[in-house]
């Protein structure tokens, strides 16, 4: 997904994704209670999905939409694991 909405970003063609609302909310959905982001769905959120799924929104505008204080406590929690 972050491949597809950078490239289209990167190509000034992110009008050319047919249904960014519908993308935003799959990725919003990979929000985890936790605050991190799974790539689909009975999996565990990771740092990397976090990024990927955070990243797309952002470039669709949509970061709003996310619970930002959340998932920075993730991000903070594992940069901080042992």
């Amino acid at each position: 997904t972050f491949c597809c909405i950078a490239t289209l970003g990167a190509l000034g063609e992110l009008g050319a994704l047919d249904r960014p609302d519908q993308t935003a909310r799959w990725l919003v959905e990979r929000q985890q209670p936790c605050g991190g982001f799974n790539g689909r769905p009975d999996k565990a959120a990771d740092l990397c999905y976090t990024w990927w799924c955070a990243a797309s929104l952002d470039m669709l505008g949509r970061m709003h939409w996310l619970d930002a204080r959340c998932a920075l406590r993730f991000v903070e929690r594992c940069a901080h694991a042992d």
